[in-house]
């Protein structure tokens, strides 16, 4: 991938926005690192001199697994363009994966028989909840927000491995400072606290919507209300933002956490299966 294909590419994924009807973003810091630094994780299919295909193949959970997303416009599908991008990603000797992670929505039966046609299984299914901000009913309670940076890396660490098992280093987190779309918050309850109750991620998408991850309450801070309370100064920041729609995953097992996102107005859009496959 150049940099002279960006324009390219961003129009792809509105196309597939569009006809799939997502919520993919792509944002300038994002496509120049690629670009520059990581041009062999990405695979491009052209037609005419248009692009109407993308794969790109990076690290995924742990040391590895690769987390593997293709994209390709409708009127060019049942041609192979996915199952050759595929195959041109992983003979890279860069990208040396054991195994590769996808992600489907359920109500995409071509992504879902193209999975399977590469030999990956089904590990989990979540539910895609959306909240429209406009049906949000704001409480009272608000927290403190505070971005994570290098000097505060290690509270946000200590959430996070409690609750999700892993940590972040230094370098991931400058990586992730570099995509101005996302953003990674502290949570502290009182204006003089120190020590925060919560965290979670927010990636701004086409600058309409927002995707929530890695939401986790402190273990000790846990069942006080405090998640409510976090979420809602979260959508609060998102409103004054001019963001109309947030979107989280949740396993579909963790009935706890559905019946919390319900509570706070979410429904259910669709459900994300996660395939899993080897390259052994």
């Amino acid at each position: 991938m150049k940099h002279s294909d960006k324009q390219d590419v961003f129009e792809l994924i509105d196309e597939i926005n569009r006809c799939y009807n997502e919520s993919q973003s792509l944002s300038d810091q994002w496509f120049d690192v690629m670009a520059k630094q990581y041009s062999h994780c990405v695979a491009l299919a052209k037609s005419n001199n248009n692009i109407v295909g993308m794969a790109t193949l990076t690290d995924g959970e742990a040391e590895g697994v690769g987390q593997l997303n293709v994209f390709v416009l409708p009127q060019h599908a049942r041609q192979n363009i996915g199952a050759n991008l595929y195959r041109t990603l992983i003979k890279r000797p860069q990208l040396q994966y054991k195994e590769l992670v996808a992600h489907t929505k359920e109500s995409c039966f071509s992504g879902s028989a193209f999975a399977k046609r590469l030999g990956f299984e089904k590990e989990r299914e979540v539910y895609q909840l959306t909240l429209k901000l406009s049906n949000f009913k704001s409480r009272k309670k608000r927290c403190r927000l505070e971005k994570v940076t290098k000097d505060n890396l290690h509270k946000y660490n200590k959430i996070i491995e409690e609750n999700l098992g892993y940590t972040l280093d230094k370098n991931g987190l400058t990586q992730m400072l570099k995509d101005s779309d996302v953003s990674t918050y502290l949570a502290y309850i009182g204006d003089n606290a120190k020590t925060p109750v919560a965290t979670f991620t927010q990636q701004v998408r086409n600058g309409q919507s927002a995707y929530i991850y890695d939401v986790a309450v402190a273990k000790k801070m846990q069942r006080r209300g405090y998640g409510a309370t976090v979420m809602n100064t979260c959508f609060l920041k998102l409103l004054e933002a001019d963001i109309s729609v947030v979107e989280l995953l949740v396993d579909k097992t963790n009935t706890a956490a559905i019946n919390f996102y319900k509570y706070l107005g979410f429904l259910e859009e669709d459900v994300i299966v996660q395939w899993r496959g080897s390259l052994k």
